[in-house]
């Protein structure tokens, strides 16, 4: 695959213009690829750092730019454009805002991205160490080793074990099997319970779980109901959670603010 094609495609991606097979298939890509993954992000937040404001004045200028060519004699003398130089530069970021971002800006402003490409973009698997008892992950990481004492730790071993390994479908399988009443705090439970639905395309469910988030996890939880809510297209109700973690520093609050500021917020006025 050409440079080129690989930017058509990525273009395509951040601009929800996959349909849902392409768009899964893609981000399987970008999970074996962290190469694509970390191009995909960089182009991600350069398409977010053109906003509305730039986009409005980059086709102003656009048009006065046609306006001048009308008036240029349409033969013989070739048709000088002149501009200040300071209306000169604004083209120029402009234009280069576009080319590395790699985008139409035109399109995206027509077109919102669909809620599942949204979601694709800004669903992050995160490391099992986010998730559960860093003690456990020890425990894990040594092979071999004796299963901890304490009664948490014991059912949710071969669970973050599988996770470890990206055997999600079967880890949430694993772990639904557990009676949650049974753990000493079951909002780890529901925590990764609904971290493991919303990998394995489950987002109602994913919901319900973090509902039941008694304690810890304030912002993962925040940020991961947001994402489950654009999934299932609820854009105002994501919205809500959105805007509570710009409220104050939080690792989503820059994320969160994009969504708000680009591609959900045409859903949201």
């Amino acid at each position: 695959m050409s440079s080129q094609e690989k930017l058509e495609r990525i273009d395509k991606f951040l601009l929800g213009e996959m349909e849902q097979e392409e768009m899964e298939e893609f981000q399987r890509e970008m999970e074996s690829n962290p190469a694509l993954a970390s191009e995909v992000k960089l182009q991600k937040v350069v398409f977010h750092s053109v906003t509305d404001k730039e986009s409005a004045r980059f086709q102003e200028l656009l048009g006065e730019i046609e306006q001048e060519r009308e008036k240029a004699p349409e033969k013989g003398a070739a048709k000088t454009i002149r501009f200040a130089f300071r209306k000169t530069v604004s083209i120029a970021a402009a234009i280069a805002l576009v080319v590395a971002a790699g985008v139409y800006l035109f399109k995206s402003q027509v077109q919102p991205a669909r809620p599942g490409s949204l979601f694709a973009a800004y669903f992050e698997i995160p490391p099992i160490e986010d998730i559960v008892d860093p003690a456990l992950i020890s425990s894990v990481r040594d092979r071999g080793e004796q299963p901890l004492p304490d009664s948490e730790s014991q059912p949710l071993l071969e669970v973050a074990k599988l996770y470890k390994n990206k055997e999600y479908h079967t880890a949430l399988e694993k772990l639904e099997a557990i009676d949650p009443g049974s753990l000493e705090n079951p909002s780890n439970y529901y925590y990764l319970a609904g971290i493991l639905c919303l990998i394995d395309g489950r987002a109602e469910e994913a919901l319900v779980n973090f509902e039941n988030v008694a304690s810890g996890f304030p912002d993962g939880r925040a940020w991961y109901q947001a994402l489950a809510l654009i999934k299932l297209g609820r854009m105002e109700e994501a919205g809500r959670k959105l805007e509570q973690l710009v409220g104050y520093a939080n690792p989503w609050r820059e994320e969160a603010e994009r969504i708000l500021e680009g591609l959900n917020y045409t859903w949201l006025q």
